[in-house]
């Protein structure tokens, strides 16, 4: 709860201090499906640009044992023209925690990655759009890989796989509303 109230707290003293045409609030409605709750503040800083952060979290996604706590901030730059409306290209990154359990065996690490997003804002009204959009991103991730049943200390044990994957970067069915 509190770091939602913080990124809440940073959302609106983004949208004060760029005094924004457009604030929006917006949730993944696929994210939400595999319950994975998030929530997306977008600030409109220029006439064809907009900068998001998004956070999400779980503690347990399609029936399986996964934790997970992350953030994704996006710089945004409207092809269609005006922020949140048509066709938008997305530079982003992200920075996520987890803690997997699949198929007696765990995964306990955390990633960071960059990507690229394209996506398209439609108006539904004055205050709602929904927007679709995917993209990929290339992460690094450090994580402990462990069997159930195995003697781990993650005191003491030191992250023991690392490496780089190309992965989905925000793939999502999004539902906004516009708030000024």
């Amino acid at each position: 709860m509190k770091r939602l109230l913080l990124l809440l707290s940073l959302s609106w003293a983004i949208s004060t201090v760029t005094r924004a045409q457009l604030v929006a609030l917006k949730t993944n409605a696929l994210m939400d499906v595999a319950l994975v709750p998030n929530l997306e503040v977008e600030v409109a800083t220029g006439n064809k640009t907009s900068i998001s952060l998004s956070a999400f979290g779980s503690i347990w996604v399609m029936g399986q044992d996964v934790k997970t706590l992350g953030a994704l901030p996006e710089f945004r730059y409207w092809i269609g023209g005006r922020p949140m409306v048509h066709l938008y290209m997305g530079v982003g990154a992200m920075a996520t925690t987890y803690n997997i359990n699949w198929k007696h065996k765990n995964f306990k690490g955390d990633a960071v990655g960059l990507g690229l997003e394209f996506g398209y804002d439609k108006p539904l009204n004055k205050h709602w759009n929904m927007e679709v959009s995917a993209g990929t991103q290339l992460a690094v991730y450090y994580q402990h890989m462990y069997y159930d049943g195995d003697s781990y200390d993650p005191k003491t044990h030191h992250k023991d796989n690392h490496g780089f994957k190309l992965l989905p970067y925000r793939i999502g069915l999004s539902f906004t509303y516009i708030i000024k």
